[in-house]
């Protein structure tokens, strides 16, 4: 950006700032409303009095020769007026009038056009001044308004035609709004105006040593619960404005609403109380604390979560917040609070991506009381680089694309984008984190943590090795030459949307070598720059959008250079699924995947309160409602080939699924992914919330008897709640 623009951004700031002035200044001397947009007024007097013009309260000042003060001279535009007008009425919701009420009617922004001179040319910046100052003096001398009378009628002339116009009312002592929400008129139109009548309260907040605080926010929220009001309080802005029926009134304060008031009832029906509101603060039931970093390197994003112990139990941090529990994110200075507890002892941490525990800490939470959790996380240097030296079995220097590196925890990878250069031949300095602030970049504790730099090559492929900072400064990672694979499709149907792709991905280290391409008219698909191996190969039908559908799945060995492969279509059906309940639409459909594993369909057309779900391949499948809706949870199976034509009829959920990973307690005690808790210390269930309530109890004991259902067999297996992983329900 060259100077001379940066001067003009500045200067325009500067115009904005001081045309704020002179634009209430010829609001008020044009008799225009000085409110905002939305009707609101822009400041108030102690007593709560917007100074209109007109009312005695400010005097109209006519301006001379088109000069503002503090703004550069500018001849003034000429007025934007006509002969047009508009008349309406302003009434209650009992069809009284009301009077006293300002409508204020303002050319819209896009339909506003005046003479900005210069042509095409482009502007100085002294020109491009004087334009911002014209633009704003033509809005301003454009507006009209006016008052409603004691009939509650009002007309607002000198409108230009053939514009539209943005309407805005006030009233001190009512709530305005335009029937039918509508905001947009030209000249012609009438209006009708809703005025209901608030009355304004005196509100005092002070805290809990009855000493009054500077600032708070004050929630108000109806009876019924069908409307709620916010206002920013201080000492010089106690009022608050709410329609006359009964409300709830509340106060928070702090940088994270630590502080909280009790609950007040207010009838406002027959009008404001005749003394000030009085909210105290008290602090709430929480944790507040803050997070520092240390050190030359710059601060990655991190967020705060929180576990309750249980009978004194030890949590092992790398299982800690994998399971659900309160958390937060910090605000941008470091500052947070987290409310969402019980009085208990709980184990709160900072944790990076991939659910890295950077530090813990051990706060007693009582009621009525905020617990402080700080922590100072020594950001230190940076997690360094390491020297990757690639080699490839055919001695061709590699075409490198780019590297990507992450961090392998719980059995999981997240990946990361690098820094990274050429330092030799075939030697490339990458380095592990490049700052990202979503990204675990600079602790200690990463050096223990074990991560993998994968390189990508448009000649060779991709392939990885496993990386420990602090003791490999050097890793070498081999290529082969990349593989092609021509793929020929048969019994391809072709309609409107739909696409066939074939993708291949290595079967050992799939986290990288991934390879797709789209089948083209004739059915061919050519993917490249495959790793030789073993690589499944998977068929998917493409039914617009993102939404696909797995077709086929087929294990091959790729060889260096060419490799050929014929795949065909399978049979597909059209499988409509028709409600329990008329009208539900809060069903979905899973498919059983090659693994074992279970997958969400995409969402099906609904025709006639059916739900069509097309071109589905052989397979099992599952209906499934979750708990939580206004229908019965549960689930339903069915197989592909078989019946097409579906009543979803749901066994309900009397089981927890497990999902375990190895490695885990929950492994090492003897429950395995797929197995179902059917009863717990000998006590079935008879629906899922008996079996939520059964594993929330089981918590509060170091042990307890579970009865597995596992391949048609039921087994016993005596372990804790804590030890596992996670669960889902389902049915029998």
């Amino acid at each position: 950006m060259s100077a001379g623009r940066g001067g003009v951004l500045f200067m325009l700031g500067l115009v904005a700032g001081l045309a704020a002035g002179a634009w209430v200044g010829l609001l008020l001397a044009d008799g225009g409303s000085a409110g905002r947009a939305d009707g609101a007024p822009r400041a108030e007097e102690p007593d709560g009095a917007l100074p209109m013009p007109g009312d005695g309260s400010v005097p109209a000042r006519p301006r001379a020769g088109g000069v503002t003060p503090g703004l550069p001279h500018v001849e003034a535009p000429p007025t934007p007026s006509g002969q047009g007008a508009v008349t309406g009425h302003v009434r209650d919701d009992q069809g009284k009038p009301i009077s006293g009420v300002r409508v204020t009617l303002t050319p819209d922004a896009g339909d506003l056009t005046f003479d900005e001179g210069g042509g095409d040319e482009e502007a100085t910046p002294e020109e491009e001044i004087r334009r911002a100052i014209r633009r704003i003096r033509c809005e301003a001398a454009a507006r009209r308004s006016a008052v409603s009378g004691d009939d509650g009628a009002f007309r607002i002339d000198g409108l230009a035609e053939h514009r539209s116009h943005v309407v805005s009312t006030w009233s001190r002592d009512h709530d305005t709004h335009v029937a039918g929400n509508r905001w947009q008129f030209r000249a012609g139109d009438t209006i009708d105006v809703l005025a209901v009548p608030v009355a304004r309260v005196r509100v005092e907040v002070t805290g809990a040593d009855g000493v009054q605080v500077g600032k708070a926010d004050l929630s108000a929220q109806t009876e019924a619960g069908d409307q709620s009001r916010g206002h920013s309080w201080t000492p010089a802005s106690p009022l608050m404005r709410l329609s006359r029926q009964p409300w709830r009134l509340r106060a928070t304060s702090g940088p994270h609403g630590q502080f909280e008031s009790e609950e007040v009832a207010l009838d406002l029906s027959s009008g404001p109380p005749s003394a000030p509101v009085q909210l105290r603060l008290a602090p709430r039931t929480g944790v507040a604390g803050t997070v520092s970093f240390s050190g030359p390197g710059r601060p990655f994003r991190c967020w705060i979560a929180a576990r309750r112990l249980l009978d004194g139990a030890a949590v092992a941090t790398d299982r800690l917040f994998r399971e659900s529990g309160p958390a937060t994110f910090p605000d941008d200075d470091g500052t947070f609070g987290l409310f969402d507890v019980e009085p208990g002892r709980w184990l709160v941490g900072a944790v990076a991506s991939g659910n890295l525990v950077l530090a813990t800490t051990e706060v007693e939470v009582r009621a009525g009381a905020t617990a402080a959790a700080d922590f100072a996380i020594d950001g230190g240097e940076n997690l360094g680089t390491v020297l990757v030296r690639i080699t490839t079995s055919d001695g061709v220097a590699p075409v490198v694309n780019g590297f990507s590196a992450g961090i392998g925890h719980a059995g999981d990878t997240w990946s990361s984008s690098t820094d990274w250069k050429p330092v030799g031949p075939g030697v490339w300095r990458v380095a592990l984190a490049d700052g990202d602030p979503d990204w675990l970049a600079r602790t200690p504790r990463a050096a223990d943590m074990k991560w993998t730099v994968v390189v990508q090559s448009a000649s060779h492929g991709a392939a990885g090795a496993d990386v420990r900072p602090g003791v490999d400064r050097e890793v070498a990672i081999r290529l082969d030459p990349a593989a092609t694979l021509d793929v020929t499709v048969s019994g391809a149907v072709r309609e409107a949307g739909m696409r066939y792709s074939v993708s291949v991905a290595p079967v050992e280290d799939g986290e990288w070598g991934w390879s797709s391409a789209e089948v083209d008219a004739s059915g061919r698909a050519r993917v490249a720059t495959l790793r030789p191996g073993p690589a499944t190969v998977t068929l998917e039908l493409q039914l617009g959008g993102w939404e696909a559908r797995e077709l086929s799945r087929t294990t091959i060995a790729v060889a260096p250079g060419a490799n050929t492969l014929e795949l065909s279509v399978p049979q597909v059906w059209d499988v409509t699924v028709r409600p329990d309940v008329d009208g539900a639409r809060d069903f979905g459909l899973m498919r059983r995947d090659e693994d074992g594993s279970w997958s969400w369909c995409a969402d099906p057309r609904v025709i006639d309160g059916t739900s069509i779900y097309p071109r589905l391949p052989a397979g099992s499948y599952r209906l499934r409602r979750d708990p939580g809706g206004a229908n019965p949870p549960g689930e339903m199976s069915f197989a592909l080939p078989g019946t097409t034509d579906i009543r979803f009829v749901p066994r309900p959920f009397r089981a927890a699924r497990l999902d375990v990973s190895d490695g885990t307690p929950a492994h090492a005690a003897g429950f395995r992914t797929g197995d179902l808790i059917v009863a717990i210390d000998g006590k079935e269930f008879a629906d899922w919330a008996e079996t939520e309530a059964a594993l929330d109890a089981a918590r509060a004991k170091h042990a307890s008897r579970f009865t597995v259902l596992r391949s048609g067999s039921r087994i016993e297996i005596e372990s804790s709640v804590r030890d596992l992983d996670s669960w889902e329900p389902a049915s029998l």
